[in-house]
């Protein structure tokens, strides 16, 4: 319940304007609660470069003082990882919570003064960043670490990892700033475009919602669940840092660094939920779990697609694609009604891409193919693998986005190209990645490709827009998640232009075989070397090659008696 001892004391504190007494806090940069034994836990950027625990009465006393320039810190299991220097090294050091004594340390002389932001995942990895541009992944259980990425983010800060989606949101401060986010399960790394602040560090309440701390701004913003981008300003300080949220008390923990205090802050979180999955295709089952601070005595819930439940755990099955809101209604045991939307918050993916099919009148000729998306989330970015396999001969030209549902993506990165084995990959973007352009959702053109085709008459190169390696697949990007549509392939043909009966050389529409017919060919054979529309046409011998001997086979036909018959179309 909300009026616990720690909440009790909280409020006293803050209400009398101490927000610790007998401050041992200098520069506070993280602050962690250490639910197994009731208190806070907080590093100190600046002197006396400690780590100290703050207990249930408001008590400051040193937790490890054997460090020096502390950044961010999390616990997993009775340890508390932390980013930090030691015998002048940089990295983590892992210290046990009962004991108080380094029961892990990964630390490199390169790594001294950079490291920074640290989260953890449910399956046995943490993940820091470290200096202007670096993120990296240690497993825990050897130290093993891995470079993630190099370059991609300026200035990494703080890292806060969402369970539900099993994800590590990056807070980045410089250059590009905002927020990016780490694909646990695929490994995959790319900005959320609706973020644009210099944000410095991330947490998360027991009902979804996101907190992060704006450094140079002097703000903390809250989220919803969602992360759709519309934010409030829940308290404001002097150089909020790594911000924290005691989900067993409801209350906002906020250490400013510049005026070394922490500020403890009561938010309203009354009714909440889970579920096991939130993203997936149909028929998507989700199983959802209601909680409350309060005693409850009727549920209701709407699930956005006209389904209803009013049970406080119901389980609901979604059928068709789209983005669905969730709201919740609650009656206390007091006759209150409490109500909570989650907006967007299951995502049914029934996504596909695909190409599709086109002719060429003539050949050579221009071939103009059109790649085709159905998304029911909004796309920030996308990776369209091309490969082109068959009879008809394709050269690649160019591509543009005009007319189509992607028009305002101004950037199309040729990310791959090997015509030997003719295949092609774009990734298509907004110029700039804080830019809040979207593919919305719904169905229609994304890209147009042109090519050069070449062939016989009535064949086909099939195109394939899945992956043609592992590493480079179909992707659609958005805001919550990055995922694999379904692809239907395409083709390219060259059409079929004789029929029956060759020697229609100029192409008349009514298939006539005259004496225009013999000047078109003397022209391709002797003066402008012009190919005519249909070449198949003027093989009137039937021979393969079109020359003297079918120019030959077209006088005979036209001029000497008994007239032969010209060969079929082939």
């Amino acid at each position: 319940m909300k009026n616990s001892l720690v909440s009790l004391v909280i409020l006293v504190l803050i209400a009398t304007g101490n927000v610790c007494a007998q401050n041992l806090i200098g520069n506070p940069e993280t602050v962690v609660w250490d639910s197994s034994h009731n208190r806070y836990l907080v590093s100190e950027m600046g002197p006396p470069n400690n780590i100290v625990e703050i207990d249930e009465f408001g008590s400051h006393r040193v937790f490890f003082e054997d460090t020096y320039f502390h950044h961010a810190m999390t616990i997993v299991g009775n340890t508390l990882y932390a980013a930090c220097n030691r015998n002048q090294m940089g990295g983590i050091v892992g210290i046990d919570l009962d004991t108080r004594e380094v029961v892990f340390e990964n630390l490199q002389t390169a790594w001294l003064n950079w490291t920074n932001g640290v989260a953890a995942d449910t399956s046995g990895y943490l993940y820091f960043t470290f200096g202007a541009s670096s993120f990296y992944r240690m497993r825990l259980s050897d130290g093993q670490t891995t470079l993630r990425s190099a370059g991609q983010i300026t200035v990494p800060n703080g890292l806060h990892f969402d369970s539900l989606r099993n994800r590590i949101l990056i807070c980045a401060e410089l250059n590009q700033p905002g927020i990016w986010e780490y694909d646990v399960s695929n490994d995959s790394l790319f900005k959320l475009s609706l973020f644009t602040k210099r944000y410095s560090c991330m947490t998360e309440d027991q009902a979804g919602n996101f907190y992060t701390s704006v450094f140079f701004d002097n703000q903390v913003l809250r989220y919803d669940s969602s992360l759709s981008g519309s934010s409030e300003i829940v308290a404001t300080g002097d150089g909020p840092e790594g911000i924290c949220f005691n989900k067993l008390h409801s209350t906002l923990v906020v250490p400013n660094l510049n005026l070394n205090t922490i500020e403890f802050i009561p938010m309203d979180v009354d009714l909440w939920m889970t579920a096991d999955t939130l993203v997936g295709p149909p028929p998507l089952a989700v199983q959802f779990v209601g909680a409350s601070a309060e005693e409850i005595v009727e549920w209701s819930w709407v699930f956005g697609d006209a389904g209803t439940a009013s049970v406080a755990d119901p389980s609901h099955v979604y059928e068709t694609g789209g983005l669905y809101d969730i709201t919740m209604r609650a009656v206390t045991v007091s006759g209150d009604t409490l109500v909570r939307v989650y907006p967007n918050h299951v995502s049914v993916l029934s996504d596909s891409l695909w190409a599709g099919e086109t002719e060429v009148a003539r050949s050579p000729g221009e071939a103009a193919l059109v790649i085709y998306a159905r998304n029911n989330l909004p796309l920030s970015e996308l990776v369209i693998p091309i490969e082109f396999s068959g009879s008809v001969d394709l050269t690649f030209d160019s591509v543009s986005t005009a007319g189509c549902r992607s028009e305002g993506f101004e950037v199309v990165d040729q990310v791959d190209y090997d015509p030997e084995a003719r295949q092609i990959a774009f990734r298509m973007r907004p110029r700039d990645y804080g830019s809040p352009l979207y593919v919305n959702p719904g169905s229609g053109p994304v890209l147009k490709m042109y090519f050069q085709a070449a062939g016989s008459q009535a064949t086909q190169t099939e195109i394939s827009v899945g992956a043609y390696v592992d590493t480079l697949q179909a992707l659609f990007v958005g805001d919550r998640l990055e995922y694999s549509p379904e692809t239907i392939n395409g083709s390219v043909g060259i059409a079929q232009c004789c029929f029956n009966k060759t020697g229609n050389v100029n192409f008349d529409p009514d298939d006539v075989v005259d004496i225009g017919d013999l000047t078109s060919l003397i022209d391709y054979l002797f003066i402008s070397y012009s190919e005519p529309h249909c070449l198949a046409e003027a093989n009137t011998d039937g021979e393969g090659t079109v020359d003297i001997g079918d120019l030959t086979g077209l006088i005979t036909y036209l001029f000497i008696f008994p007239y032969p018959a010209l060969a079929d179309c082939p």
